[in-house]
């Protein structure tokens, strides 16, 4: 059960996530490394961190069966990797007594990819797409089915939707 609030009164509604009785606990390797420096006592500074993480038994919501009642599980979904970089510049330009003025620019960079998928791809919110090879969440959206003349294939409902999840 989880705590809802309807009107200021405090109650209990079943779960939207079932229990899952194989979950294991995330596994983490990370190096990590970087460096701060500064000149002219301290007027000018620099930081930088390099940083390389790599996950196993990733866990996430992934969406259950909703004729079970369920919206979602919590899986060991994934193998995931996570590089980045991150890098600053500090200077110190006026420092009076009734006036300062510092200044700072940061640059960061931020890469994951989904290394292993232990499930078949999913669909995280409306159009973030898991799927191995690719960012966590990446943004997907089907595209319509195609005949030999580049035409959009439909049926009687209407447009045929491509089925492929970007393999």
């Amino acid at each position: 059960y989880v705590t809802s609030i309807n009107v200021s009164r405090l109650g209990l509604v079943p779960s939207p996530t079932v229990g899952n009785p194989n979950l294991k606990p995330e596994r983490q390797r990370e190096y990590e490394f970087g460096f701060d420096a500064s000149i002219i006592d301290g007027r000018i500074g620099t930081a930088f961190t390099y940083y390389n993480k790599y996950t196993k038994d990733l866990l996430l919501d992934r969406p259950f069966v909703p004729s079970a009642g369920y919206g979602s599980i919590l899986d060991n979904v994934a193998e995931l990797s996570n590089k980045g970089v991150e890098f600053e510049l500090n200077t110190v330009n006026f420092n009076r007594e009734k006036f300062g003025w510092n200044s700072k620019f940061i640059y960061s960079r931020n890469k994951n990819k989904v290394e292993k998928l232990a499930v078949d791809p999913f669909l995280v919110g409306y159009t973030n797409l898991v799927i191995e090879g690719q960012s966590i969440g990446v943004h997907y959206m089907p595209a319509y089915l195609r005949d030999a003349n580049g035409e959009v294939v439909s049926d009687s409902i209407g447009p045929l939707r491509d089925g492929r999840t970007g393999r």
